[in-house]
């Protein structure tokens, strides 16, 4: 070890042990909707955090603002709300403008995942979708909806996404690295 500790060293550098400390966000852009949101902060009561709407598209945070579990589980409370009212219309849109039948919808957020499927044909969805390119959610829809006809990942799976998203493969390959740009 000792031979290698200038390399250690300088790979411990590269790759902080801990997360940044969290930054709330002033401003929300839920892309995928084309909707821009102000956030402003207000330090008030300890030990709780609220939110409250406040004219067209502005958040105003109030609170142990030194609690940034506290904020944080406020504005995804909000995320997941804004979700539930965009996203599930419009997977059931989706859903029958290609011929899929879909049970029904959830939308939480996952930590790992943008969506999933059960089997009895209930798509999960990731409130993060909103903060994402069109485009891109189109896929992860279309990408679910194939879930309720193939339950794995196999050929004929592919084959289903690629009827509705010939580009699926770029969409994929785009859509991973988004994961790491989506704090809120």
């Amino acid at each position: 070890m000792e031979q290698k500790r200038d390399w250690i060293e300088q790979m411990l550098r590269r790759f902080p042990m801990r997360p940044p400390p969290y930054r709330p966000p002033g401003r929300i852009a839920l892309t995928a909707v084309g909707e821009e949101w102000t956030v402003e902060y207000e330090t008030g009561e300890p030990e709780r955090v609220t939110l409250v709407k406040r004219g067209d598209r502005m958040l105003h945070v109030s609170g142990d603002l030194d609690r940034p579990d506290l904020v944080r589980g406020v504005l995804e409370r909000w995320l997941t709300i804004q979700a539930r009212r965009h996203l599930a219309p419009w997977l059931h849109r989706t859903a029958g403008e290609l011929g899929f039948v879909l049970k029904g919808v959830s939308v939480r957020t996952q930590r790992t995942l943008w969506g999933s499927c059960s089997r009895r044909g209930t798509i999960s969805l990731n409130a993060r979708l909103l903060l994402i390119p069109p485009d891109m959610v189109r896929y992860v829809f279309v990408h679910e909806l194939a879930h309720t006809r193939h339950m794995n990942h196999s050929r004929a799976f592919w084959q289903e996404v690629a009827v509705h998203v010939p580009d699926y493969r770029d969409k994929l390959k785009k859509l991973r690295p988004l994961w790491r740009t989506l704090a809120i």
